[in-house]
């Protein structure tokens, strides 16, 4: 999905539009500046008491207060939701650049958050995600449902906890567009599945920095769904509730390790070989027995252990004697009968007269 913001990379010099120590309107000052001056970026401002919240930028240049206030207007639209974290006021830079107060303290860039997990912390982290991202799509079916449109969702604009599990994730990015649609830097009008398209990229990037993804049964799902936002349709796509129904079921799917492993049907080192029959005890490592029937007892020679060796020996089938003889009888029989066919004809021959001899008479 291509961002519907068309916005230059930014240059040195346009970093120095925010410094530190620079007030921000009357109650705010910057404590970190921005790691660059690019829609959504969050750094910390601080207060007059001193305490630290986020600052987000919503622009990438200087803008008027005029359009300040009328951002403030579509601001004032979007409904309050649990996972929405919209900005309490908007400041100007002393260039003019528009900041986005977020009065939640303790709150940081969920990919930073994610860089620092260990191993022990990863394990869970798949499916607090999906679940995670599954409460955001509901919440954006709500904000679609009252009319509004967010139009700037990325990895970037994903706040979470800066301590503790990670159990959620807060969106924010709130106003970026409503700025561009007034500079004249919007490519596209947003539009609803590019708010569930750019939803599920944040989540993939996400992914990435922690180094996770689904396993077991939701793998192959997770894929086909992602492949289909980027290049087709799904009907987890259809709206928001449908695409948290899609991000809830993935999260419920059993992990690789907690599915109950198929027998293996090849033996491994150092086990007994499987039996090929059903007589023989099977081991239980192996699955189930043979099942392949006993021969019938009308051809089984009982083994009889030879003289002085404690081995056992099968005796081979014997021939049965009345198949020869038969073959001998059946075969004599029919010699007997071609020679007298033979001895008839002779006798016929010589006693017919003879076609010459009436003509000589």
């Amino acid at each position: 999905m291509v961002s519907p913001l068309r916005l230059p990379p930014p240059s040195a010099g346009a970093l120095a539009l925010i410094e530190v120590g620079e007030s921000l309107g009357n109650r705010y000052r910057v404590a970190n500046a921005p790691e660059a001056l690019r829609p959504g970026v969050v750094f910390e401002v601080a207060d007059r008491s001193g305490a630290t919240v986020l600052g987000q930028v919503l622009a990438d240049g200087a803008v008027t207060p005029a359009m300040v206030q009328e951002v403030r207007g579509d601001l004032s639209l979007v409904p309050a939701m649990p996972t929405v974290l919209k900005p309490r006021e908007i400041a100007l830079s002393a260039a003019g650049v528009p900041v986005g107060v977020l009065e939640r303290p303790g709150l940081v860039r969920l990919r930073d958050r994610l860089q620092g997990l260990d191993a022990e912390q990863k394990k869970p982290i798949a499916n607090a995600l999906l679940r995670a991202f599954a409460t955001l799509a509901s919440d954006v079916a709500m904000l679609h449902q009252s009319g509004q449109l967010h139009g700037a969702i990325s990895s970037g604009v994903m706040l979470g906890p800066a301590t503790g599990e990670i159990q959620g994730a807060l969106l924010s990015g709130f106003g970026v567009v409503s700025f561009a649609r007034r500079l004249g830097k919007l490519a596209a009008p947003p539009t609803p599945r590019g708010d569930l398209v750019d939803l599920l990229g944040a989540l993939h990037d996400l992914f990435l920095v922690a180094g996770v993804q689904p396993d077991g049964g939701a793998a192959a799902k997770w894929t086909l769904l992602r492949h289909a936002a980027m290049h087709g349709e799904h009907p987890a796509l259809a709206s928001g509730n449908a695409l948290a129904t899609q991000l809830n079921e993935l999260a419920a799917m059993p992990a690789a390790d907690e599915r109950t492993p198929r027998p293996s049907r090849m033996p491994t080192i150092g086990a007994p070989m499987r039996p090929r029959n059903s007589v023989v005890p099977s081991d239980p490592s192996m699955g189930a027995s043979a099942t392949v029937r006993p021969p019938s007892t009308s051809t089984t020679r009982k083994t009889i252990p030879p003289s002085g060796k404690g081995s056992v020996r099968a005796e081979p089938p014997r021939l049965k004697r009345w198949n020869f003889s038969g073959g001998i009888l059946v075969g004599g029989l029919g010699v007997i009968a071609l020679c007298g066919s033979a001895a008839a004809y002779y006798v016929w021959e010589a006693r017919a007269p003879r076609g010459d001899a009436r003509l000589m008479q």
